[in-house]
């Protein structure tokens, strides 16, 4: 998995598992939930991937992976 992240991103790699707060947006800091904490980065450079279990995106010295939690994962199926 972080094989995959470090071939779309050339900087330093964080990978957790998390969720979004809110949607991505280039120029806005990403806003997310790690380990019962609240947490921003640094303003959205790149947003590399969107998927349901994941989302990768890049900021101005790092490149995230966030794995969304399996509850995350299972609400997500259900409102579709």
């Amino acid at each position: 998995m972080s094989q995959m992240l470090s071939n779309l991103c050339e900087k330093r790699s964080i990978l957790i598992s998390g969720m979004l707060e809110f949607p991505l947006q280039v120029g806005e800091p990403a806003c997310y939930f790690y380990n019962g904490r609240r947490l921003k980065t640094a303003r959205v450079k790149r947003i590399v991937e969107i998927a349901l279990d994941h989302a990768c995106f890049e900021t101005a010295n790092l490149c995230y992976r966030i794995d969304y939690f399996p509850v995350a994962m299972t609400m997500a199926k259900k409102a579709s």
